[in-house]
């Protein structure tokens, strides 16, 4: 029969460390040294690691690329609500436009809430950028509110699309897959919008300078 030998611990080097001295004979992996080597959120005791506790692999220009799509999304939602706020102004009076843009403000902000979990999530900091000041009037002669409005939301979703390729693209050098899948989703998410404002423009440009018809395109979005 054969004789089952326990392994016999020594003595603790330290109680911070809670390392052994010795080790178990035919044990392969060593994750307590592994860790030990990597130096995951390590603080000296009593004191808050002022890095981060959950940061691992996550490069600082993917990291500075997520704050300036913050800042992106949230100059976005700003902009937005400024559109809302003529479409509601009586020289506007068109409801079911201000009611749109609204909506899309708070997607907007939501949209950079998102990143700034993501950041959180893996060890970032969240660095809030001033907003520049939106125009107030978004009106032209030729096109009318509705139109020029809905043009520039789609030129500026357009710009969104591109400014998340480009994040996409620092995650995929860094070759940070969970990244790469958050961005991928965003980004399928902004084909979305583009192709919803894409049809409001056409149908904006049927109707062009027959101010029934925008009536009845504002009444719709109104619901």
């Amino acid at each position: 029969m054969a004789t089952v030998v326990s392994a016999q611990k020594g003595e603790p080097t330290s109680q911070k460390e809670g390392a052994y001295k010795g080790a178990l004979a035919g044990v392969g992996a060593r994750p307590l040294e592994e860790v030990k080597a990597k130096r995951y959120g390590e603080t000296t005791q009593g004191e808050v690691n002022k890095a981060s506790f959950v940061r691992t692999d996550y490069a600082g220009d993917l990291e500075d690329g997520v704050n300036r799509q913050i800042d992106f999304e949230n100059s976005l939602g700003y902009i937005a609500l400024a559109v809302s706020a003529h479409m509601d102004r009586d020289t506007g009076a068109l409801p079911g436009c201000a009611k749109f843009f609204r909506a899309m403000s708070e997607k907007e902000f939501g949209d950079a809430g998102k990143f700034m979990a993501f950041q959180n999530t893996r060890g970032g900091r969240v660095q809030l950028m001033a907003i520049p000041m939106p125009d107030s009037d978004y009106y032209s002669r030729e096109k009318g509110d509705a139109l020029y409005a809905f043009e520039l939301a789609l030129s500026l979703q357009k710009l969104n699309l591109d400014k998340l390729k480009a994040l996409h693209r620092l995650a995929d050098q860094s070759e940070d897959y969970q990244a790469q899948d958050f961005v991928e989703d965003e980004m399928t998410a902004q084909a979305g919008v583009i192709k919803q404002l894409g049809d409001y423009v056409c149908e904006l440009k049927r109707v062009s300078g027959d101010r029934l018809g925008v009536f009845r395109f504002d009444e719709e979005l109104a619901g």
